[in-house]
């Protein structure tokens, strides 16, 4: 999950590429399941998104470092 500040559902696609893109040689697939406004914040979106990564152990190990 992640939240974006964005004025419209499109901008918050944009944000979540955007961050998909800059550790785009680590993922081998992106799909976004659902964007919706945050009902506690005006101007906050929710991207429900899954992403795969090429070595999933690789990145498990390195976050128990």
């Amino acid at each position: 999950m992640m939240f974006a500040y964005s004025e419209n559902q499109d901008g918050a696609t944009t944000i979540f590429k955007g961050v998909v893109d800059a550790i785009k040689t680590t993922v081998k697939k992106e799909e976004i399941c659902k964007i919706e406004p945050y009902w506690k914040i005006k101007g906050i979106y929710v991207i429900e998104a899954s992403v795969y990564f090429e070595n999933e152990m690789k990145y498990k190990l390195l976050a128990l470092d």
